[in-house]
Parts: C-alpha cells; structure tokens; sequence
C-alpha cells in the first residue's frame, strides 16, 4: 500500500431497523462530495482496493456529487421531492428506495453581494505540486468570476499567521490575483490562529444579508495551536455564531487530515470539497459556485416514516455521522446541514418488503440483518412509491 499518515473518521454501518419498531428515520442534510474526489484520485493513482481506507468512504458523498434528473421546486416551495423504488442490486430480497431533495437553481448575477475570507495553508506540507500550486490555480479561477460587490481577504498561516490582503474589490482582479500567486510554502502549521484571524477579518467586513464565508484550502495538517478534532469543533462552534460560514477545500496526499477538515466544514455550516485537479477546481468554484458559496437553507433535517403496511425493516446507506434522534428533528437548536443553491440532496434505503416475510410460517421471522425478531404483517396488493414511507 502506498505509505501515508492521511488520517479519517472511523464510518460504521448503518444497521437494519424494524419498522414496526423504529418507523422513523432522522438525519441530517450533506451536501459534502470529499469523498468521492479523494477515492477517485487513490484509484487514478494506482491503489488497488484493498489499500484504499474504508473509512475515506462515505456513500453520501459519493451519491451527492453527481447532477441527477429531479423534480425542482414550484412557486415559493424551497425544495422538491422526488422518489423512485427499484430493485437492490446486491440483495434480491431487497427493494432501493430513493429519495432526492432539489433546492432552485440561482442567477449569480443577482446573488447577494460576497465578502469572502480566502485563508490559506501555506505551511511546508502544501509545497507539492497537487498543494499550494492547484491551491493558487483554483483561487485563481474563484478569483476570475468576482464583480465589484464583492469583497476579498486573503489570510495565509504557517508558523505564522499574514494578512497578505483586506476587504479588496472583487473587481480588482490584478491585485488578488498578484496575491495568490506570491505566496510560498514553507513552516509549521499554525491553524488555529489562522482560522481566527480569517473569522475577525470576515466580521470586520460584514455584509448584511450577503454571503460572508471563510474559504479554508489545505492539507489539514494543523499541527500548532487548536488542532484535534475537538479542539477545532469548539472553536468553529463558537466562531459561526457570527454569521460567517466555513467551505473548506482539501488539497494534496500523502498526510490528507480528512477527519479534521469534515468536522470544520459540519460545525462551520459549509461544506467540504477534495480538489484533485485543475478540473475540480472548476467544477467546484466556478460551474457550482452558486451551491459552493450560497446557502439558501440552514439546518436542514430529514425524517422519513416507513409505512409497516408494505415495509417490513430497512437501513439508510451512508450518513453515518448525520444520523439523529427522532426527536431532534423538530428541535431548532441541534445543528444541522446547509444545502446552497441548486443543491440536491440524495439519500437511498436498503429495504425489506412485507411481502418477502409473507410465507405462511410462525407469527414472527428471526430478523435476517439484526438481532430480534419481527411480527409478520399480512398485506398484500400491489405498491407504489409513494406508500413506503
């Protein structure tokens, strides 16, 4: 296997649930796509499967980062539901049911004037080429599509912490990018005081009602000052309180800190992107630029209530550290996804119908994927989405 210390957080799998005794299912909105991009580069750079981390997969990501075919929202509705049933591909005796979200599309051109935070790595680890150089490449490109609302700060962190640029035009497009393409790498990684640096510098040129968003690129290795997961959770935490959201966009190999930089981007009410190439970095900072820096809803929560009529138990794939309590949904204080502007939210179920349990034996079958047993249910007829949950 290729030698590493890229660090990720441990992912276990969501377990089958008896509808009869668990009807509700309750997680939280992601539209992160890291993951996706991160197992796509191990595979283009030769890894064979047994050496790709289990946990650097996560399935939610992985559906998410592509465009489906969905219902878009109507009127002032802000999303559209779509679902579709099918066969399970790896379990016969299973059904896929998925359920997709879609928020409107945005004109840019008419979006909320932007005060943006670029805080950047620039510690000695960003000094490969897929790092610091991609880094100045995709900023560059951000850079290319700002007008003159908007405002830029660039905030850069090794050992130390500079203030390379304040409260520029957007418009003034020369002198941004004459500062990205300065910068250097080299030093220790002091993070922590770099992402409070970058949070002061977002509040001193706050925008009221526009999007004020700290955009951290790095490798995540933040090794001075707050650097565990927990350490930088409070601190985040505390910071978005502001009103500023947190983007974070992970760079380069090798010593990738994927588990910290998911925690930022979930406690800083952003999301989280791996670049790997000249390409993503258009993908994600120009073509969906709108869903990257707009959020048009906060705290997104989804409940879904299984029909025991036709659904006998099921499992939701992916989500892991999204899953919540059934009674936190209705709960304005527990944190929660952020979906941006034509975002769209995709999550799929594994599940038994009544009918495989239908064969006449005892009143209860011993439950094929979890301890205990269920009660039979003797419907029948034929089904449509709509009656599963």
């Amino acid at each position: 296997a290729p030698s590493n210390n890229e660090e990720y957080s441990e992912v276990s799998e969501n377990p089958f649930y008896a509808v009869k005794e668990t009807p509700l299912s309750t997680f939280s909105a992601d539209v992160d796509t890291a993951s996706y991009t991160n197992i796509r580069r191990m595979i283009e750079s030769g890894y064979d499967v047994e050496d790709i981390p289990s946990d650097a997969v996560r399935i939610e990501e992985m559906l998410n980062y592509f465009t489906y075919d969905l219902k878009k929202p109507k009127g002032d509705t802000p999303f559209a539901v779509t679902t579709e049933v099918s066969q399970c591909p790896w379990n016969d005796e299973a059904e896929l049911l998925m359920v997709g979200i879609s928020t409107k599309d945005i004109d840019f051109s008419k979006a909320p004037a932007s005060n943006l935070v670029f805080l950047l790595d620039v510690s000695g680890s960003m000094s490969d080429e897929d790092k610091l150089p991609l880094l100045q490449k995709a900023f560059s490109m951000l850079t290319d599509n700002l007008t003159s609302k908007d405002r830029v700060s660039i905030v850069t962190y090794a050992s130390d912490v500079q203030v390379v640029l304040e409260g520029a035009k957007g418009s003034d497009t020369e002198k941004i990018l004459s500062a990205i393409n300065e910068l250097y790498a080299g030093g220790a990684t002091n993070g922590g005081d770099g992402i409070q640096t970058a949070y002061e510098l977002a509040e001193a040129n706050f925008i009221t009602g526009g999007n004020n968003r700290v955009i951290l690129a790095t490798d995540g290795d933040l090794n001075v000052g707050p650097s565990s997961e927990e350490e930088l959770e409070a601190l985040i935490t505390e910071k978005k309180e502001s009103g500023v959201f947190l983007s974070v966009l992970g760079f380069g190999t090798g010593n990738l800190k994927d588990n910290k930089m998911e925690v930022l981007a979930d406690k800083g009410n952003g999301n989280y992107s791996y670049i790997d190439s000249n390409r993503e970095a258009k993908k994600v900072l120009v073509k969906e630029m709108g869903a990257t820096l707009m959020t048009v809803a906060k705290d997104v929560k989804f409940q879904v209530e299984f029909n025991p009529e036709v659904v006998e138990s099921y499992r939701l794939i992916g989500y892991e550290n999204r899953v919540m309590d059934d009674f936190d949904f209705a709960d304005d204080t527990k944190d929660a996804g952020e979906i941006g502007a034509g975002h769209s939210v995709i999550a799929l179920y594994e599940i038994i119908p009544t009918s495989v349990l239908e064969d006449g034996g005892d009143d209860s079958i011993k439950l094929k994927y979890q301890d205990g047993y269920v009660t039979k249910n003797n419907s029948s007829g034929g089904k449509k989405d709509g009656d599963y949950c």
